[in-house]
């Protein structure tokens, strides 16, 4: 298994991505292809198939032979946990200091992990980090990558903190954009 790290002082980095998958025969793919894309490799990619009846799982092992990097760990539930409960499992799973969660019909653009682990990387004290999603339309076309990224074709890292008040009216966390410490999240309780 190749594994390309992020340092941080001398330490690396390690991610892995955990996906709750239920009935995702038909968008998988794109989203276990977007995550091989990635500008930086992942340590690991654990699927969590939460009781699934159609072709789920045939896929994702399909792809696990056709793709020799990253890992893939496919983990079969034996009852519908919901996705909380399937991210939760993942969580126990899954062997980075950083966990990336990625829905199962989501699809990440290739610089996503490499703007975050660079946020992460200039402030230690981070433990989560987030950012925005591009609804795709029934075309399946979204925003111009331009749209995303302002233009740029290696965006610098911007961040800021999010605030109780960008709370009150909706979350403005999306999950597929989170990358959180597993440390931190398993204290927190992972998912209620």
């Amino acid at each position: 298994m190749e594994v390309e790290e992020q340092e941080r002082g001398g330490d690396t980095l390690t991610v892995s991505v955990v996906i709750p998958a239920h009935n995702s025969g038909g968008t998988i793919v794109e989203t276990l292809d977007s995550i091989a894309a990635q500008e930086v490799p992942v340590r690991e990619i654990v699927v969590v198939d939460d009781l699934s009846t159609d072709a789920t799982v045939a896929v994702v092992e399909q792809w696990r032979r056709d793709h020799q990097s990253p890992a893939l760990v496919l983990v079969k539930q034996d009852k519908n946990t919901g996705p909380a409960g399937a991210r939760n499992r993942g969580i126990e799973v899954a062997t980075g200091e950083w966990i990336a969660f990625l829905d199962a019909d989501d699809a990440w653009l290739p610089s996503k992990l490499s703007i975050q682990l660079a946020l992460v990387n200039a402030d230690p004290e981070v433990a989560l980090v987030c950012g925005r999603m591009v609804p795709l339309e029934a075309s399946g076309e979204g925003a111009r990558i331009e749209d995303v990224t302002g233009g740029s074709a290696n965006p610098e890292p911007v961040g800021r903190a999010l605030l109780l008040e960008d709370f009150v009216s909706h979350n403005p966390v999306g999950t597929s954009t989170v990358l959180v410490r597993r440390d931190v999240l398993v204290a927190a309780g992972a998912f209620d």
